[in-house]
Protein backbone atom coordinates (compact mmCIF):
# COMPACT_ATOMS: atom_id res chain seq x y z
CA UNK A 1 0.00 0.00 0.00
CA UNK A 2 1.42 2.81 -1.34
CA UNK A 3 1.81 6.38 1.84
CA UNK A 4 2.37 9.22 -0.95
CA UNK A 5 0.10 11.70 -0.66
CA UNK A 6 -2.99 11.65 -3.89
CA UNK A 7 -3.93 15.20 -4.13
CA UNK A 8 -7.89 15.37 -4.63
CA UNK A 9 -8.25 18.69 -5.49
CA UNK A 10 -8.21 20.83 -8.94
CA UNK A 11 -5.41 23.51 -7.80
CA UNK A 12 -5.06 24.52 -4.05
CA UNK A 13 -4.28 27.86 -2.58
CA UNK A 14 -3.19 29.35 1.07
CA UNK A 15 -2.54 32.22 3.08
CA UNK A 16 0.17 31.69 5.70
CA UNK A 17 -0.02 34.53 8.21
CA UNK A 18 2.98 34.63 11.00
CA UNK A 19 3.37 37.91 13.73
CA UNK A 20 6.08 38.18 16.42
CA UNK A 21 5.98 41.99 16.54
CA UNK A 22 3.30 44.07 18.28
CA UNK A 23 3.33 47.70 18.87
CA UNK A 24 0.85 47.39 21.76
CA UNK A 25 1.49 43.86 22.88
CA UNK A 26 4.12 41.23 24.23
CA UNK A 27 6.14 40.12 20.85
CA UNK A 28 5.85 36.57 20.26
CA UNK A 29 9.09 34.20 19.42
CA UNK A 30 7.11 31.10 17.80
CA UNK A 31 4.75 32.83 14.87
CA UNK A 32 6.90 33.25 12.29
CA UNK A 33 8.40 29.63 12.85
CA UNK A 34 5.15 28.50 12.67
CA UNK A 35 4.03 30.32 9.69
CA UNK A 36 6.96 29.12 7.94
CA UNK A 37 6.89 25.18 8.82
CA UNK A 38 3.21 25.41 7.64
CA UNK A 39 4.23 26.81 4.22
CA UNK A 40 6.53 24.36 3.99
CA UNK A 41 4.45 21.11 4.47
CA UNK A 42 2.19 22.80 2.25
CA UNK A 43 4.74 22.64 -0.48
CA UNK A 44 6.74 20.31 0.20
CA UNK A 45 4.39 17.52 1.70
CA UNK A 46 0.78 18.33 0.06
CA UNK A 47 2.34 19.63 -2.77
CA UNK A 48 0.46 23.51 -3.70
CA UNK A 49 1.74 25.07 -5.81
CA UNK A 50 4.66 27.01 -4.30
CA UNK A 51 3.67 30.65 -6.16
CA UNK A 52 0.18 29.69 -4.48
CA UNK A 53 0.99 29.88 -1.14
CA UNK A 54 1.56 33.58 -0.01
CA UNK A 55 3.53 33.67 3.45
CA UNK A 56 3.00 37.28 4.73
CA UNK A 57 5.27 37.42 8.41
CA UNK A 58 5.19 40.66 11.03
CA UNK A 59 5.79 44.10 8.94
CA UNK A 60 4.49 42.28 6.10
CA UNK A 61 1.36 41.11 7.36
CA UNK A 62 -0.60 44.39 7.10
CA UNK A 63 -4.11 44.18 7.41
CA UNK A 64 -4.26 45.75 3.47
CA UNK A 65 -2.10 42.74 2.47
CA UNK A 66 -3.64 40.38 4.01
CA UNK A 67 -7.77 41.89 2.49
CA UNK A 68 -5.55 42.22 -1.22
CA UNK A 69 -4.35 38.15 -0.49
CA UNK A 70 -7.54 36.81 0.63
CA UNK A 71 -9.69 38.97 -1.82
CA UNK A 72 -7.42 37.17 -4.52
CA UNK A 73 -7.92 34.08 -3.35
CA UNK A 74 -11.99 35.01 -3.95
CA UNK A 75 -10.82 35.64 -7.86
CA UNK A 76 -8.83 33.11 -8.83
CA UNK A 77 -9.89 30.06 -6.68
CA UNK A 78 -13.57 29.56 -8.15
CA UNK A 79 -13.55 26.03 -8.87
CA UNK A 80 -15.40 23.59 -6.81
CA UNK A 81 -12.40 21.79 -6.29
CA UNK A 82 -10.29 24.59 -5.53
CA UNK A 83 -8.83 24.22 -1.69
CA UNK A 84 -7.94 26.93 0.08
CA UNK A 85 -6.76 27.21 3.67
CA UNK A 86 -5.54 30.30 5.84
CA UNK A 87 -3.84 29.95 8.60
CA UNK A 88 -2.86 32.70 11.04
CA UNK A 89 -0.12 32.67 13.74
CA UNK A 90 -0.86 35.18 16.56
CA UNK A 91 -1.24 36.66 19.59
CA UNK A 92 -5.15 35.42 20.57
CA UNK A 93 -7.54 37.44 22.15
CA UNK A 94 -10.98 37.56 23.50
CA UNK A 95 -13.57 39.32 22.16
CA UNK A 96 -13.74 41.10 19.07
CA UNK A 97 -14.38 38.47 16.15
CA UNK A 98 -12.43 38.11 12.84
CA UNK A 99 -15.04 40.17 11.06
CA UNK A 100 -14.75 42.90 13.26
CA UNK A 101 -11.41 42.98 12.83
CA UNK A 102 -11.69 42.59 9.05
CA UNK A 103 -14.13 45.93 9.15
CA UNK A 104 -11.93 48.08 11.19
CA UNK A 105 -9.88 51.06 9.44
CA UNK A 106 -6.30 50.95 9.50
Amino acid sequence: MSTEYTPRYRTSWALVIGINAYQHASPLSYACNDADAVADVLVNDLRFPQDQVILLKDQKATKEAILDAYLGFAKQASDPDDRVLMFFARHDQTGPTWRHWLSRPG
